[in-house]
């Protein structure tokens, strides 16, 4: 698990010091997959902004088939 801490905390400097493509950025995780806790999810929202991340319940690791229509509903909003 340590590396795991590390990785996410590498990923929460790289988005804060990188912008994506057009200064959008965003992110979808899973409730259910267990990757994040929940002071992660918040960190994370706080940096990038609140609509900016789904933190999408009743799936794993595969948000995009489990919740597709929440992904895509995302997807959608994020790019208009």
């Amino acid at each position: 698990m340590k590396n795991n801490q590390e990785l996410q905390t590498d990923v929460q400097n790289a988005i804060k010091w990188e912008p994506l493509l057009n200064g959008a950025e965003i992110g979808v995780t899973a409730k259910d997959d267990g990757l994040y806790s929940s002071q992660q999810v918040t960190n994370l929202q706080n940096i990038i902004g609140l609509n900016n991340l789904k933190y999408l319940e009743n799936c794993s690791h595969s948000v995009f088939i489990d919740q597709q229509t929440q992904f895509i509903d995302a997807v959608i909003t994020w790019t208009k």
